[in-house]
Order: structure tokens, then sequence, then C-alpha cells
């Protein structure tokens, strides 16, 4: 277990393309289990967890970790292990969604 703590955005210029806070139109307590992977977008390099059901949720962007936890999530996704993520999850009206970045994210290997 570990658990990914982010700064948050203190400007809109950190943040990720089309990332506005006052956008989300819920927030819930939310357990996700799947593999986490990283890729690239516009906004930058980010990992994410996959559902297998083709839903993904942003865990962090590699400008908001420390090294450490890139390390951590870097071992997941190498390793395909399946977890499961706890943490805030917020909802845009597009139906996109990921964990709060104001809050701490707990990831727990699932046997």
């Amino acid at each position: 277990i570990f658990v990914v703590k982010k700064d948050g955005y203190q400007n809109q210029r950190n943040a990720p393309d089309g990332y506005q806070s006052g956008d989300a139109i819920s927030k819930r307590a939310s357990s996700v289990t799947g593999r986490v992977e990283f890729g690239n977008n516009a906004a930058g390099g980010n990992y994410w967890i996959n559902d297998g059901r083709g839903k993904q949720y942003t865990l962090g962007y590699v400008r908001d970790l420390d090294q450490a936890t890139q390390d951590q999530l870097s071992r997941l996704v190498d390793t395909g292990d399946k977890v499961t993520v706890k943490g805030t999850m917020k909802t845009w009206k597009d139906g996109t969604a990921s964990f709060d970045n104001s809050q701490p994210i707990s990831i727990y290997k699932t046997r």
C-alpha cells in the first residue's frame, strides 16, 4: 500500500488542458480496481488506472508527483499488477473522471 499525495494545481497554467476546478459536477469517495498505466497527452505525462471495462481514471501528472511516487507507480506499470485505488473521484459534465488532485489516494495490490 502507498498513498499518492499531490499538491494540487497552484494555477491554471499547471493544470491539464481543459481542467477547471469549478467544472466538476460531482465529488464522491470511490474505489476502482484495475491496472496502472502511463501515457502522455497534451497536458503531459500521466498515470491512470484502467478498470478493464474501457474506463480510465487519472491518478496524477508527472509534474505533480514526487520521484518516489513516480517510481512506485512505474513499478506497478511494469509488473501489470492488479490494484485497487481508493480516493475522492471528480466527475465532469462530459463523463470524464479523475481522482481529486487535492486529496490523498491509497493504492492497494489486489490478489
